[in-house]
């Protein structure tokens, strides 16, 4: 007569005190009044799925706002958070050409400004290295000034146009 494992279900030969497949003590089966470990004992439901009268979560509306240079509209800067001093974009751009309206908003033009003042003093041996600060600075400074009256601006617009 074999022994069977009331852990894991396994029938062992008599000669086994354990169980060769998980290690538990083997029972006797004349000893052994309970059910397999596969069957549920007597008056045991299997669980019942959620009632419909359960209310569903309520989770918190989206809080996310893209940054400025990300608007809506993808031609356009809006002054959403990101707005900065008038004076501040300026003196950026007076460090790093085109660097004031990269924080504007206007990153592509920030860098197309970069790109062409440094290919424009090339052609001209350095003579619109002037001309073009104070072009890009006014820029700047208008851009940042129509931002922080709450205007929306073009992305490749030049003097806080739209």
């Amino acid at each position: 007569m074999s022994k069977m494992c009331m852990k894991c279900g396994y029938e062992a030969g008599d000669h086994h005190k354990f169980c060769p497949g998980c290690g538990a003590p083997l029972s006797d089966p004349r000893s052994a009044n309970q059910a397999p470990p596969g069957n549920p004992p007597p008056g045991y439901s299997s669980p019942s799925p959620v009632s419909p009268n359960y209310p569903p979560p309520n989770y918190p509306p989206n809080q996310y706002s893209p940054p400025p240079y990300y608007s809506a509209n993808s031609d356009s800067v809006t002054p959403d958070k990101l707005v900065i001093e008038p004076i501040i974009a300026v003196v950026l751009t007076f460090v790093l050409f085109g660097l004031g309206q990269m924080l504007n908003g206007q990153v592509g033009k920030g860098f197309a400004l970069f790109g062409g003042q440094i290919a424009l003093a090339f052609v001209t041996m350095g003579l619109s290295i002037l001309p073009g600060y104070i072009f890009v600075c006014i820029d700047a400074y208008m851009c940042a000034k129509a931002l922080k009256e709450g205007k929306t601006i073009g992305k490749w617009s030049f003097f806080g146009s739209t």
